[in-house]
């Protein structure tokens, strides 16, 4: 917050050097969070089911507040209001690996589920003005509950891991199916015969990702040994990305990304 506060004296955007956008900060608390997590473990011949489930206060949190009229607006630091997540997951995996030939494979197939509530809905929102989205009156609050505000609720992850012992060799896979990203898309600001400001929602839709990697540690002497290890994230290079209607905050999906590790343990 000290590196943006003094960035924002540099913007100069209040005419004043900065020094009225941010109020002081020094009477608020670190920000926190409580958390709750259970998991069972049951094991049914070769495979292993994982349950877990986790609960998460966010405490004390600190945010960026808009106040003022049009064309003098004052943003400065305050404190936002308490909220919880809680985040579900389910797992499936083999315990021992299938052996074929001179390999060893290891499945995995899981399942995360994120619930979020009462967050703040941002910088320059009143929660309860009176908006038209869809052609259905609501307030602000309302409308940004129907959207998940580019979050990703849920995703569902596949795991499929082969080594090869004889040749210090292991090649991994991650696939990553993660939930649509809902938002909404200013159409018209109220200013006009519609006084009301009117919003359509959209749908960006589910975003797929595979990662691999492959890892080669050959032994050289004794417990010393060379690494290398070449990953691909995004290997179908899907992307996806977003902007809002204020172009204040938005999403990206990198695309593919190459990575080179080298090491030598001992």
């Amino acid at each position: 917050m000290k590196l943006s506060e003094g960035i924002f004296k540099l913007d100069d955007i209040d005419g004043n050097g900065g020094g009225k956008r941010y109020q002081s900060i020094s009477s608020m608390k670190t920000p926190f969070s409580d958390e709750l997590s259970f998991g069972i473990n049951q094991e049914i011949g070769n495979v292993i089911l994982d349950a877990r489930y986790i609960h998460r206060q966010n405490k004390n949190r600190i945010i960026l507040k808009e106040e003022g009229q049009q064309g003098k607006k004052v943003r400065h630091f305050a404190r936002g209001k308490d909220y919880s997540n809680n985040v579900y997951t389910l797992q499936i995996q083999n315990k021992d690996s299938w052996k074929f030939w001179q390999t060893e494979w290891r499945a995995s197939l899981g399942f995360d589920w994120l619930n979020t509530k009462g967050i703040d809905i941002g910088v320059g929102y009143d929660p309860n003005s009176i908006v038209i989205l869809d052609g259905k009156q609501m307030t602000e609050l309302e409308m940004r509950s129907k959207v998940n505000n580019n979050r990703e609720e849920w995703m569902a992850r596949i795991g499929v891991d082969m080594s090869m012992p004889n040749y210090n060799l292991e090649w991994t896979n991650r696939i990553y199916v993660k939930a649509p990203i809902k938002g909404v898309n200013q159409l018209d600001t109220g200013r006009g015969s519609s006084q009301l400001p009117i919003y359509r929602s959209y749908n960006y839709g589910t975003h797929t990702q595979w990662d691999t990697s492959l890892r080669w540690q050959p032994k050289i002497f004794g417990k010393h040994s060379a690494i290398v290890k070449f990953d691909i994230l995004n290997v179908l290079n899907q992307t996806r990305k977003g902007l809002s209607s204020k172009e204040d905050y938005g999403f990206y999906a990198a695309g593919r990304e190459f990575w080179l590790e080298l090491g030598y343990e001992f």
